[in-house]
Parts: C-alpha cells; sequence; structure tokens
C-alpha cells in the first residue's frame, strides 16, 4: 500500500469505524511509538464547536478535494476564530481567568509568609511523594510553579 503523507492545515475526509464520514482538517501529525506509523489529529465543526480527533491512521483518511492544498475556507476560519477567541487561547485574557490567577497568588504569598526565600526554595523542590502528612501552607509552596515563587519573593519581598 502507498504510504500516504498528509500535512497540517490539509482539508480531509475521515472514515470513522462505523463508515460515517467527517469533514475536517489536519491540525497535527504524530507517530505511534508501538507500530511506528504516522497518525494525525483532524479538527472538524460539529454543531457549532471545534472538535478534535486523535490517533487517525493515515489510511482512513482521504484528501477532500484533489485541487485542495491545505488552505481553510472563510467559514472554517471564522469557526475557529469563533472557538478560540472565546476559550481565551488567543488575545486578552478573561477577567475570570484574571480573577483566578490573583487568588492563587494572593493564597501562594499568605502561605509564604511564615518561611524565609531560602526555605521556600527548598521546600519548592520537594518530590512530590514526600509531600503526606504536611500544612497546607508546606504543600502550596511545594506544588507551585518555581516562576511564581520567584515573582512572588521578588514582588512581595519575602525575607
Amino acid at each position: 500500500m502507498k504510504n500516504k503523507k498528509f500535512i497540517v492545515g490539509t482539508s480531509v475526509i475521515v472514515t470513522l469505524r462505523d463508515g460515517k464520514e467527517i469533514h475536517g482538517t489536519i491540525v497535527s501529525v504524530d507517530t505511534n511509538l508501538c507500530t511506528r506509523e504516522e497518525e494525525y489529529s483532524v479538527d472538524y465543526v460539529k454543531e457549532g464547536k471545534i472538535c478534535t480527533i486523535i490517533g487517525v491512521p493515515a489510511s482512513n483518511i482521504r484528501l477532500a478535494r484533489k485541487d485542495d492544498a491545505g488552505t481553510l475556507d472563510e467559514r472554517e476560519l471564522k469557526s475557529r476564530r469563533r472557538f478560540w477567541s472565546k476559550k481565551g487561547f488567543f488575545g486578552e485574557p478573561t477577567k475570570e481567568a484574571i480573577e483566578r490567577d490573583s487568588m492563587r497568588m494572593q493564597k501562594l504569598v499568605k502561605a509564604m509568609q511564615c518561611y524565609t526565600a531560602e526555605d521556600i526554595r527548598r521546600i519548592n523542590k520537594t518530590p512530590y511523594y514526600m509531600l503526606r502528612n504536611r500544612s497546607k501552607k508546606y504543600i502550596m509552596i511545594a506544588t507551585a510553579r518555581p516562576s511564581d515563587i520567584e515573582h512572588a519573593i521578588l514582588t512581595f519581598k519575602i525575607k
């Protein structure tokens, strides 16, 4: 069988196990580590939302049109922009996301008040399996991102 190769952005038709066909676009190419075959992730529109099928083998994919070089039409682009903008992946973050991050940082700073900067950096490097029977403050510091720890130490002048 001829080895098919598809590139990201190509409009394709995916044939599912039940014979149903879905029109979509290739969004990523991966390699199955067991079979060493290429598998594809395909985005498609379902009821106005973008959905993704992962792990699609090349044998279940065919080009949507022979003359199509992988470009999206205006309808598909509009649908994708609306989806990604609604999720807040691009552009300005939503008010809820800002408030959530602010509350997380406030809780982290409050937990850090009773420790020195050296202790905080040491606690942050604690392996996850060693957090059993520790206080909430200790666990919060240990599981925080290192960038958040450094930001809090420098901004809020932790000892």
